[in-house]
């Protein structure tokens, strides 16, 4: 039985993107494994605003996946969810995880 101090959870990975430069393709691919592994997933759909609801997503979810892609920084809706991404990480101690998109991570190039 699940502890009631743990919040009641409506998604389980919240996908993080600027769909101008990943397409419906890639994000499709991801979605769909996830709904085999029985996993919940959650993303901005085309003009959807960020709500207070998106944000309690956030702040409810197990894992973010971070898809960085060319113009991923220039998305102001892409930073917002960024930020509260990160805030939640620290607070909730939940996974976040990076996709680097057809760019290459400062890390690799080390």
């Amino acid at each position: 039985m699940a502890s009631s101090s743990q919040p009641r959870r409506n998604y389980d990975v919240f996908l993080n993107f600027r769909g101008k430069d990943i397409g419906n393709n890639f994000v499709g691919h991801l979605c769909k494994a996830f709904y085999q592994a029985s996993l919940r997933t959650k993303e901005l759909r085309k003009r959807e605003a960020i709500s207070p609801s998106i944000m309690r997503a956030i702040k409810e979810l197990l894992i973010a996946i971070i898809i960085f892609s060319e113009s991923y920084a220039s998305s102001w809706w892409c930073l917002e969810e960024l930020a509260k991404i990160l805030e939640c990480e620290k607070m909730n101690e939940q996974d976040v995880m990076p996709v680097f998109y057809k760019v290459e991570s400062r890390a690799a190039k080390h």
